[in-house]
């Protein structure tokens, strides 16, 4: 085995990478790192979905002639941010919390935060994501908690999100909604109809 990474892994990790990967003689491992962070976002995941993307494609492994749907939901309320150097919202911090979590914790420490689902959703067609949306959060205790976990002091919560927090206090019922992207939708059609020419 020869890589240009063993010079700064060395070459007992790189051993333990392949036995992770449970890579034979003649597989292929791909792994990406990044040395400078992309504000807002996780810059070596965002490259290994390009690399995987971009692999796929040349490799003819995504069918052209297949509609493959994907739904997601309970997905982390939470993240870690390497460039905050802190636990932030996932999505943004008014998304609802699987009640059952909300009910089993009321710590607001990084763990717990990381543990909890969120009512969020996503909607995914051949890899692409076309839509995403959350049951928000309708109870002022419970908002007030997520603004506190994000690190809010009581008179920063007052000052930016009082308005809020008091209109909660009147009864806002359940509610949320989901964004389409139908600009989207137009490239799948799009691409798919050069393919069938």
């Amino acid at each position: 085995m020869t890589s240009p990474l063993e010079k700064n892994l060395g070459a007992e990790t790189l051993k333990k990478i392949a036995a992770a990967a449970d890579a034979k003689p003649g597989d292929l491992v791909v792994a990406v790192t990044a040395k400078e962070q992309i504000p807002g976002t996780d810059a070596a995941a965002l490259i290994a979905g390009q690399v995987r993307l971009l692999l796929a494609d040349q490799l003819k492994l995504i069918p052209k002639d297949r509609w493959n749907s994907c739904g997601s939901r309970a997905l982390p309320c939470s993240k870690w941010s390497p460039t905050d150097k802190c636990v932030v919202s996932a999505q943004h911090p008014f998304t609802g919390i699987v009640e059952e979590d909300v009910s089993n914790s009321r710590g607001v420490s990084d763990d717990v935060r990381l543990s909890m689902r969120s009512k969020g959703y996503d909607l995914v067609l051949n890899g692409s994501e076309l839509g995403s949306g959350s049951i928000r959060i309708h109870q002022q205790d419970v908002q007030e908690r997520v603004f506190r976990a994000l690190g809010l002091s009581q008179e920063q919560l007052r000052n930016r999100f009082g308005f809020f927090l008091d209109a909660l206090t009147y009864g806002t019922p359940p509610h949320g909604g989901i964004a389409l992207g139908i600009d989207r939708v137009v490239a799948l059609l799009a691409a798919r109809s050069r393919s069938v020419r």
